[in-house]
């Protein structure tokens, strides 16, 4: 996956996507980390390691990720329900 197979611009407001579903101080460093895997080639499959609810993947890729682990259950559960 490249940024050219994301439906996401350059000039996106990745800031604004995550302070619609998170606090203000959490959105703020998960813009930063979006942007920066918006600039990475990532090749599938992907495995997202401490996954959680998933909200970051959701909000940051078009499109699910292979897997996801997290060693905490409570967040799984989560994701799993939504």
């Amino acid at each position: 996956m490249t940024t050219s197979d994301q439906p996401f611009l350059p000039t996106d407001d990745l800031l604004w996507r995550q302070l619609k579903t998170i606090p203000a101080f959490r959105a703020i460093l998960r813009a930063v980390e979006a942007r920066f895997y918006h600039q990475v080639e990532l090749p599938e499959p992907l495995l997202d390691v401490g996954c959680g609810d998933g909200h970051f993947a959701q909000m940051t890729f078009d499109h699910p990720l292979t897997a996801g682990i997290d060693p905490w259950w409570g967040p799984l559960q989560k994701a799993q329900r939504s």
